[in-house]
C-alpha cells in the first residue's frame, strides 16, 4: 500500500498536499520523522521474520502482491486483449521461474 493511499484513508492526504504546497515545516517534519521511524521499525520486523520463518513471510508477502492484483485490475475480460494479457502473464511467471 503507498503511503498516498494511506493519507486518503486516513483523511489527511489534502493536509500533507496544501503543506507541501506551502511548505509548513510544522506538518512535514513530523511526518518526516513518523516516515523515518516507521520504515526502520517495519524493516526490522521483516528482517526479524525473514530470518525466523523465511517460508511463511515470503508466501504472505506474495500472497498480499497477489491479492492486491485483483483490486488493481480492474478486471479480466475474456476478449482477444484479454486473453493477450493472461498469456503474458503465464509467460512472465514462467520466465521468474527459469530466472530464479
Amino acid at each position: 500500500m503507498s503511503s498516498t493511499v494511506l493519507l486518503m484513508i486516513l483523511g489527511t492526504y489534502d493536509i500533507y498536499l496544501t503543506a507541501v504546497a506551502n511548505i509548513n515545516l510544522s506538518i512535514l517534519f513530523p511526518m518526516g520523522i513518523g516516515l523515518v521511524l516507521g520504515g526502520l521499525i517495519f524493516l526490522k520486523i521483516i528482517q526479524y521474520l525473514l530470518k525466523n520463518y523465511f517460508s511463511q513471510t515470503y508466501y504472505t508477502i506474495i500472497g498480499f502482491v497477489l491479492g492486491s492484483l485483483l483490486i488493481l485490475y480492474p478486471g479480466i475480460e475474456f476478449n482477444f486483449n484479454g486473453i493477450i494479457c493472461i498469456f503474458i502473464l503465464l509467460i512472465s511467471c514462467y520466465i521468474g521461474k527459469i530466472l530464479e
